[in-house]
């Protein structure tokens, strides 16, 4: 095989490859500990506050962006390494995990995204994705591309739309259509008040060696003031490494919020008796 035909080989590949159909990967499977949903309390970058929550209905149009070599390695907002050359994305509202189809309205091409980051906070932006879904939605080289998002099963099917009573696809929104709606004065929301004789924890994990937990309050230093308490179950001594104790349980879900940034994703919060 001659040099020139050897070369106009691979040339008619890449050509092929270019204008072939595009292939949509296998929706993601889910990681275990995805049945623990992270909803997020209100937050504020900026000056503009966000509202995490469930929404099932999540039908968005509007800008995508992508970010990649900078923060590869660093933690995400759920406490995962963040890994560019997975199939993830960054949003402001959507609880972690969630899945999203996210459908590039220049091509065609579609794909399902996991959700595991915040982000990201610019005002003409929807969804943040890794570089290598930027790459198979076809507008890495762009940086920014018009798209629709949709929340979605972990196996990429819809969630059914319940609409005047009966099963039937949702308006679909736009990005414009959710700033226009918005409330010009979104209040903030109002501390909640505990019961007097009871604080609030955050428990973040429960050990049967005592060193075992002074290990662990002692990574956990500057997050609040950490205690242990030694507890009897069964018949035998275990000791609860705690975050706390707090009066109002808006300040309990912040330290909740830095706790699991750290990486410890199974911590909750409960109340004690005083004392």
């Amino acid at each position: 095989m001659t040099a020139r035909t050897l070369i106009a080989i691979i040339l008619a590949a890449a050509l092929l490859a270019a204008c072939g159909g595009y292939r949509e990967p296998a929706p993601i499977p889910p990681r275990l500990g995805d049945e623990n949903i992270k909803v997020g309390i209100p937050y504020k970058v900026a000056g503009v506050t966000y509202y995490p929550r469930v929404d099932h209905s999540y039908d968005v149009t509007g800008n995508a962006s992508w970010y990649g070599r900078d923060f590869h390695g660093k933690r995400t907002a759920n406490g995962e390494r963040y890994d560019m050359n997975k199939l993830t994305a960054a949003h402001t509202t959507l609880p972690m995990p969630s899945y999203v189809r996210i459908t590039n309205l220049s091509n065609g091409r579609s794909l399902v995204l996991r959700i595991n980051d915040r982000g990201p906070f610019v005002a003409n932006r929807i969804i943040d994705v890794s570089r290598r879904a930027a790459q198979l939605l076809g507008f890495e080289s762009k940086g920014v591309e018009r798209v629709r998002v949709q929340v979605v099963r972990p196996d990429g099917t819809p969630y059914p739309r319940l609409v005047d009573g009966g099963l039937t696809p949702a308006p679909r929104r736009t990005a414009e259509m959710d700033i226009e709606e918005r409330p010009l004065d979104n209040p903030e929301p109002e501390p909640v008040l505990i019961d007097e004789g009871f604080d609030i924890f955050i428990q973040v994990a429960s050990f049967s060696l005592e060193e075992n937990a002074n290990t662990l309050a002692g990574q956990l230093e500057g997050v609040g003031p950490v205690m242990i308490k030694r507890a009897e179950v069964n018949n035998a001594w275990f000791y609860r490494v705690r975050v706390g104790a707090y009066a109002v349980m808006e300040e309990a879900l912040e330290a909740l919020e830095r706790v699991k940034n750290l990486g410890f994703l199974d911590a909750h919060i409960f109340t004690d008796p005083a004392g």
